[in-house]
């Protein structure tokens, strides 16, 4: 008995010292526990869905900004610039007009940690019938994709000696032609987020199959902790929904505008900050995360304690999963707009006010939401080989961008051209839309609002 005893002891120090002493943890262990936590899903198959909703304040805003920008043109100093306000201003009118935006993405994400396959309802399918799909188990290879996946786009992502390569099934047009194409390092649907803890290996490094140009299909965790730890800092330690959270913060200062200056000579720099609230007894995941804009002169934050994010990521629930690790299954993005009552101003007159011994943080309301909620989630289950292949069925109409050149699955080019009675590409090559349309068309579910910020921080 005395034997165990003392084997127990020494089994619960060596598990002590095996691992960081959370009440005086640094960045490099919060950041190699986040880590630690995703490497445990060494597969991943999630099945969430993404509600986006604006407010009535993007409404607002607009309106005020459109009248700022009315005024301008009337004191216009030239006919030009006249022009370009009331163009700018009638753009604005347009967006009020138009009705809030209210929509829900559904997908599914599989990745082996090499590879990774997104499903999606066809955009082109109506809301209730797209709400019905049921995301079936099987392999979409063959003609299981022109039966069972015929109502879907999906796009697999393959690693290849010269990048990466997406094959992308569109499933059935309006004619009942099956649509495919296959492109190099592009073409993912616009819709498309990858979930928490779902990037593949290789990513921490910049290494293929995703790089620098993908950043705006990451989860706000995973792109957070793409910062290298040499960049963060550790700011302290806060309570988040009763939970002990060490806080983080990543700066980076504009370099575009590294020429201004104070009246009386010093040196103005405005920054993005990001702060992350790690929560380590639940595999470092943030229970928090904000994005915001801060003021440095002379090298030195402008009232520091002032910080006012406009952008929020809370998280409501984290699951322990059996076998795996921690999983964030739910939470909110939050954005905010300044208050419509405060007219929109231009760089320099906002520096000129912060600047002032008068200056008051001024009220940032609601502009938009994003709720996000995991319906499946299943870790660490085999996938073959034949799922990411995505082999395209016979008769499949497709675009090769690799080569150049357009086909029918099981066809040779000449019975393409007999067939179709017109040379290949003039009509076979699918052109869907939604798959060039980039981030900058804003249908990115809003979240391209939620990342400009963040992705102009990395932009050095």
């Amino acid at each position: 008995m005395r034997c165990c005893i003392v084997c127990a002891v020494l089994a619960c120090v060596v598990a002590l010292v095996s691992r960081p002493l959370w009440s005086q943890a640094t960045v490099d262990d919060l950041v190699a526990g986040y880590q630690t936590n995703a490497a445990k899903f060494r597969t991943l198959r999630v099945l969430w869905e993404r509600k986006f909703e604006e407010t009535p304040a993007v409404k607002a805003r607009a309106l005020t900004d459109a009248g700022r920008l009315e005024g301008l043109a009337g004191s216009a100093k030239s006919l030009d610039e006249k022009r370009q306000f009331e163009e700018q201003a009638a753009a604005l009118r347009a967006q009020a007009a138009r009705p809030l935006r209210k929509e829900t993405w559904v997908q599914e994400y599989w990745t082996d940690r090499n590879r990774f396959q997104v499903r999606l309802p066809r955009p082109d399918l109506p809301p209730d019938t797209a709400s019905q799909l049921s995301f079936p188990d099987d392999v979409p290879v063959g003609d299981a994709l022109a039966t069972v996946f015929k109502q879907y786009e999906i796009a697999s992502v393959l690693p290849s000696s010269s990048g990466h390569l997406v094959r992308l099934w569109y499933g059935a047009d309006e004619r009942g032609t099956l649509r495919a194409s296959i492109r190099k390092g592009d073409g993912y649907p616009t819709e498309f987020m990858v979930p928490p803890l779902g990037i593949p290996n290789g990513v921490w490094d910049w290494a293929s199959p995703v790089d620098r140009r993908d950043e705006s299909h990451l989860h706000w965790f995973d792109l957070f902790f793409l910062v290298s730890a040499a960049e963060l800092r550790l700011v302290g330690r806060e309570t988040v929904n009763g939970r002990s959270v060490y806080v983080i913060e990543y700066v980076s200062k504009s370099a575009n505008l590294r020429d201004l200056k104070t009246s009386d000579g010093k040196t103005v720099e405005p920054a993005t900050v990001q702060r992350a609230y790690i929560d380590p007894s639940q595999g470092c995941l943030p229970l928090r995360l904000e994005a915001g804009g801060r003021i440095y002169v002379d090298g030195q934050p402008l009232r520091p304690h002032n910080f006012q994010p406009s952008v929020v990521v809370e998280v409501s629930r984290i699951e322990s999963v059996q076998g795996a690790g921690f999983y964030p299954m739910a939470g909110v993005v939050t954005q905010y707009t300044l208050d419509p009552e405060y007219p929109s101003r231009s760089i320099y007159e906002a520096l000129e006010d912060m600047l002032s011994k008068e200056w008051v943080p001024k009220k940032l309301v609601v502009s938009s939401t994003i709720r996000w909620e995991v319906r499946r989630l299943d870790a660490n289950l085999p996938m073959p080989e034949e799922l990411f292949s995505l082999e395209f069925p016979k008769n499949t109409h497709y675009f090769d961008a690799v080569e150049n050149r357009t086909g029918v699955v099981g066809l040779t080019d000449e019975e393409v051209k007999r067939l179709a009675g017109e040379q290949p590409g003039q009509r076979l090559a699918p052109g869907r839309k939604w798959f060039v349309a980039g981030l900058a068309t804003v249908a990115f579910v809003g979240a391209a609002v939620v990342f400009l910020l963040w992705k102009r921080a990395r932009k050095r």
